[in-house]
């Protein structure tokens, strides 16, 4: 049943109590754990050092229904084709201002009929046929899309209709704008969906984004996280207990909860880092770079495979803090050493299955029996990769 559009308060409370160690399960127990395979059965890139399979900075990467893989590339402002095994059939593209060339790929989405949709820095939006076909292209300065008085766009999304979806924070800079509130504190994120290429935008809420505490680095902060079915957008504060789904017309269908409690941060994960700045009188002040919380966030990133299901990361256990940004944008992706732990909630909102997947790998794609992805060796060399999914 849809609820009306709803606003979440900012400044909300962290859960109370927590242990250290693992997160454990707040629902009942999950019915199977599901088993990733060991090795993947296909690589494309690596240390492949031919022209056709070099990745240089991946920006997506799809497979189209007849199986074949397609791998959207930023260093080389390629699109590239390979069959369900991995060999490379066609490339297209390149950096340039023409026709089907790209300055700054963002990313790629598969729309119905294997249509496929990138989005770039320039020209903006451009399609292609399931063969690798120019089909048109339509300007779009993606920075200006979306317009709004105080806030700053952070990310773009394609969605499956081919719309696009952005998330804006708070801007307090601009002297006509709000102050900015006491610390520690949380920007507002404002998702919003565009209906037309002209700046004009749908809002489909506003929740708890980015948390600060200004002048030290807010280490393991919360933040807003976003992930997409075919019809439904999942928008989690990554410290809330709940995660509310919305369609695309902004209302609310349904509140899916987390599957983790809190884990309290150990003493050995909060580092003395004192940094040191001199003043225009030359005085030296010294503080602390780093704020910490009691607790970390419960989870880092969702992801919605196609069967409908929705799978929640959790939040690994750092001992040093990243940019919590690394843990759902696929570059710069950041993947805690033993894998990422994921617990998969099905359409209902219970939890079904935990999973762990493999070291290095960012997923991008939960297939029924199957997951792709990017992945990352110890020299940083990117590689797309799909691994078997037992579930």
């Amino acid at each position: 049943m849809k609820a009306a559009r709803v606003c979440f308060l900012l400044g909300a409370g962290v859960l109370t109590g927590g242990c250290d160690g693992e997160q454990s399960d707040q629902s009942p127990p999950f019915e199977s754990k599901w088993a990733v395979s060991a090795q993947p059965r296909v690589v494309i890139g690596g240390q492949d050092e031919r022209q056709e399979y070099l990745l240089h900075a991946v920006a997506g990467a799809t497979r189209l229904t007849d199986g074949r893989i397609v791998v959207a590339d930023q260093g080389s402002g390629t699109i590239s084709f390979y069959d369900p095994q991995g060999i490379h059939l066609l490339t297209v593209g390149g950096k340039g201002g023409g026709p089907g060339e790209y300055q700054l790929i963002i990313q790629i989405r598969r729309l119905p009929g294997d249509t496929l949709l990138v989005l770039s820095r320039q020209p903006g939006l451009t399609w292609l046929s399931p063969e690798g076909r120019y089909l048109r292209s339509a300007r779009l300065a993606v920075s200006s899309l979306f317009r709004q008085p105080c806030r700053m766009t952070e990310e773009w999304h394609l969605l499956g209709d081919g719309s696009v979806l952005s998330v804006l924070e708070d801007n307090f800079s601009g002297n006509h704008c709000p102050p900015r509130p006491e610390n520690p504190w949380r920007q507002s994120g404002l998702i919003a969906r565009s209906v037309s290429l002209d700046g004009h935008f749908d809002t489909l809420g506003i929740f708890p984004a980015t948390e600060r505490n200004s002048p030290n680095y807010r280490a393991y902060g919360k933040r807003l996280v976003v992930a997409f079915g075919q019809d439904r957008v999942y928008s989690g504060d990554t410290g809330a207990s709940e995660i509310p789904v919305l369609d695309f017309g902004g209302d609310t269908v349904d509140i899916l909860s987390s599957p983790f409690e809190p884990v309290a941060i150990p003493a050995e994960a909060k580092q003395a880092d004192v940094r040191r700045s001199t003043l225009p009188d030359g005085t030296v002040r010294s503080f602390n770079r780093y704020d910490y919380p009691e607790y970390y966030p419960l989870f880092g990133r969702l992801l919605a495979d196609e069967l409908g299901n929705l799978w929640v990361m959790a939040y690994p256990p750092l001992r040093e803090p990243i940019s919590s940004w690394r843990l759902e944008r696929v570059y710069g992706f950041f993947v805690e050493e033993g894998g990422a732990r994921w617990r998969v909630l099905d359409p209902s909102g219970k939890t079904i299955a935990e999973v762990r997947t493999p070291p290095g790998f960012f997923p991008l794609e939960v297939g029924r029996d199957d997951i792709l992805g990017v992945h990352k060796d110890e020299f940083d060399v990117q590689s797309v990769q799909i691994y078997a999914l037992d579930r």
